[in-house]
């Protein structure tokens, strides 16, 4: 068997079309065809039942896929092992993070790791979608929430901390409020669209809050804008309104109650061998992000 013929069809059967693994594998869409036949030819087997569409493995592909992982997974490991003992951790990283993640968090953690490591190239697609690591060729995806994907491994990395703020002109002309429901009349500004609950603690006992909101963006960069301009109240990273609070821009509000507190992870595919290079990132993010 020929290991990189086994390495195209586990990508192909990963992906389920010729044009996306052609394109991910960088090779002509007829080069991973005839690879793929020869394959076959090889093994007097059928792996895949191709349409105009789109391919679907056989009972024998399924089983003969699981096996190639396996196989493959064995090479990196044995190559992972040559390379910690030779050298520095090395190669390409892709990684996928939304804008303000990145923005907000980010910025100097990935510089620094650069700086850090000269032999890792780190290729960096901000996005606001929640991209498909395995058909695009994503390495890593720094997510704030942890999405339940069987497919995929979420390592924590970090915490983050948010607070509700209002610009202190806000509030000149009415009374700054003292519980949660004081807000329901209030102009409030959202995070997207539509129109999701807001969360307190009130010791034990959970308030839910459907705000009024009379703007909305699903950028933290325009929200806190929007907040000193005192268009109304709105959750802000605590590591962004700090200052403004110290400036004397903003106010914080109900800080007696607890919430809007959240988690940030770092997400790859599960598999047994995970690059050296990868686990050396994550473990970068994670020391840094915990000092902050």
């Amino acid at each position: 068997m020929n290991t990189k013929d086994a390495e195209y069809f586990v990508r192909l059967a990963n992906i389920g079309s010729f044009t996306k693994a052609a394109k991910q594998l960088k090779i002509p869409k007829s080069t991973l065809s005839r690879r793929i036949s020869h394959l076959e030819k090889a093994l007097g087997v059928k792996l895949i039942e191709r349409t105009t569409r789109e391919i679907m493995l056989t009972d024998l592909g399924r089983g003969y896929v699981t096996h190639c992982e396996q196989i493959i997974d064995n090479v990196e490991a044995a190559n992972n092992y040559l390379s910690q003992i030779k050298s520095a951790p090395s190669g390409r990283i892709r990684v996928s993070v939304s804008i303000d993640t990145a923005l907000i968090y980010m910025q100097e953690i990935f510089a620094d790791f650069v700086l850090a490591y000269p032999d890792i190239d780190l290729e960096v697609e901000l996005t606001q979608r929640v991209v498909n690591l395995v058909e695009e060729g994503v390495d890593v995806a720094i997510r704030v929430r942890n999405l339940k994907d069987s497919t995929m491994i979420a390592r924590k990395i970090g915490s983050f901390q948010m607070a509700l703020y209002a610009s202190t002109s806000f509030y000149q002309a009415q009374n700054i409020p003292k519980h949660p429901n004081e807000l329901i009349d209030t102009d409030c500004i959202g995070m997207g669209v539509g129109t999701p609950h807001w969360n307190f603690l009130d010791k034990e006992h959970n308030i839910v809050l459907l705000p009024k909101h009379r703007y909305r963006v699903n950028n933290a960069k325009m929200i806190q804008t929007a907040v000193v301009k005192g268009l109304g109240v709105s959750i802000l990273p605590k590591s962004t309104a700090q200052p403004l609070v110290q400036s004397g821009q903003l106010i914080s509000l109900l800080d007696n109650f607890i919430g809007f507190q959240g988690e940030m992870y770092a997400v790859y595919p599960s598999r047994q061998y995970v690059p050296a290079r990868i686990t050396t990132f994550i473990q970068f993010l994670t020391e840094r992000l915990t000092k902050q």
